[in-house]
């Protein structure tokens, strides 16, 4: 499954090009401990790396990173005969690239203050629309009022995916038991052998293609930190991105 980037896709992307803005991201970032990754592409496949910023040089527009203990193969893989590198921040949905500027004899690395960063417009997580390629399923129990309340079991295919949220195809007939606002506990999200419990609150219930099913889209209204950083790395590196929206 592909999703490019672009302008026409829900993954819209506003850009910060002033520095004090974006030092101050970066700075906000490190205070945060937030998790930071390097990323290239080899062939098909994104690569990420895990890394963490040892300095954030406000008045020299640098920054110094580091891998993740652990992580030092697959970052200088990431790193291998690059001039710019590229970044992706999943907590706060930040993509960018710096030029390389220095390796250090410590292992750390100076980069150049990013031109610009470009952050997720519109909503706040990237998107992932599903196909065959993927093992994506939610599933939980439902109370349905048939006259009296039966617990009924759903198991869906995912149509399309972000961290904060997810939709999923039902049947016209399954449509009326699907009310928006309502709150669903205890819902399974399925990523490939992965299993994600969270809570779901019903967005809407709408018509869904030519073939008279209905489409539901929930956000996630209680989800752990670490899974959602999960999630998001997920989509991140099953989507393409478009190098030029970055």
């Amino acid at each position: 499954m592909r999703v490019a980037v672009s302008p026409t896709d829900d993954n819209k992307f506003k850009k910060i090009h002033d520095a004090k803005q974006i030092g101050h991201q970066l700075l906000t970032a490190k205070e945060r401990q937030e998790k930071v990754f390097v990323w290239r592409i080899v062939g098909d496949k994104k690569i990420l790396a895990p890394v963490r910023f040892e300095l954030i040089k406000r008045s020299q527009h640098e920054l110094v990173i580091r891998p993740k203990e652990g992580e030092e193969d697959v970052f200088h893989q990431v790193l291998g005969g690059c001039e710019q590198i590229n970044f992706f921040m999943p907590q706060s949905c930040l993509l960018f690239q710096c030029k390389l500027k220095q390796l250090e004899s410590c292992g750390s690395v100076t980069l150049a203050y990013p031109a610009f960063v470009a952050q997720v417009e519109r909503r706040k997580w990237l998107r992932l629309t599903s196909d065959d390629s993927h093992s994506l399923k939610i599933q939980f129990c439902k109370t349905v009022m048939t006259p009296k309340p039966v617990n009924h079991f759903l198991s869906k295919t995912i149509l399309d995916l972000g961290a904060g949220g997810a939709s999923f195809v039902i049947s016209k007939a399954e449509s009326k038991f699907f009310i928006a606002g309502e709150v669903v506990k205890n819902v399974e999200i399925l990523v490939e052998e992965i299993k994600y419990t969270v809570q779901c609150e019903i967005l809407r219930v709408s018509e869904f293609g030519a073939q008279k099913t209905w489409k539901v889209s929930v956000r996630f209204a209680a989800i752990g930190k670490k899974e959602q950083e999960a999630l998001a790395k997920y989509v991140f590196e099953h989507i393409r991105t478009d190098e030029k929206a970055i």
